[in-house]
Formats: structure tokens, sequence, C-alpha cells
């Protein structure tokens, strides 16, 4: 069965922050979003990478089994800023976190568990 949904778990080189939006409603998320006829998982993970934050990255791996119907992938990408205001109406603000802002749409365990997945794959 093919995704519904495709989630960005992204970094940067230079440490160990994540990068998050901030939705209107749901609090802090993962970058991410439904895919489209015809869109390919990645196709429409930097999709929403870009609609969301503005940002291009480099696909690094899938996580394909953290949720049934979905993906998060880890995208590299090559950014400085602390956090800054998104075009898409559906973010209010973007920011990179090195720990986990209180969530109130998501389990912060989400959040534990794709870092672990995130740290398994940089070992290798």
């Amino acid at each position: 069965m093919a995704p519904t949904f495709c989630l960005a778990l992204v970094t940067r080189k230079t440490d160990d922050a994540i990068l998050l939006v901030k939705h209107p409603q749901r609090g802090w998320e993962l970058p991410g979003g439904h895919c489209e006829t015809g869109e390919s998982s990645e196709e429409t993970l930097m999709r929403e990478l870009f609609e969301e934050t503005g940002l291009s990255g480099s696909l690094k791996s899938w996580n394909k089994d953290y949720y049934s119907d979905g993906l998060v992938g880890w995208v590299e990408v090559d950014d400085n800023r602390i956090s800054w205001n998104s075009v898409d109406e559906k973010v209010s603000e973007v920011r990179w976190w090195a720990s986990n802002p209180d969530m109130t749409h998501w389990d912060v365990q989400e959040i534990i568990d794709l870092r672990n997945w995130l740290h398994s794959q940089r070992v290798h």
C-alpha cells in the first residue's frame, strides 16, 4: 500500500537540532503532508518541506516502519537560522529545536522515538 503522507525529520550537519513547524491549532510538529496523485514519496517530502519552511535539502534515509500509513524521511539541510516565519498559512513559525518543545497535538514520545531512529542512522 502506498503511503498517504510523508513527514520530514530535518537536521543540519552542525548540531543535533531538528526542525519543527508550528501549526496554529496543532502546535509544534514535523513538516510534511499528504501525497498528491501521481507524486512520489520523495516529491511529496520535498514539496511539503519547501512549502512549509522555504528549505530544500538532501534525503538521507527513509523510516518506513514508524507509521503504518506514512513515511518519515530524514532530510539534511544547510541552514543557520534559529527561527523564522513561513509563507504557508498553515505554519505560524519554523524553528530549530535541540530539545523537545511542549507538544499539544503530537505525543512527545513520537519525537523521542524519531530522534532515536535518527541517531541510529547517523552512526551507520
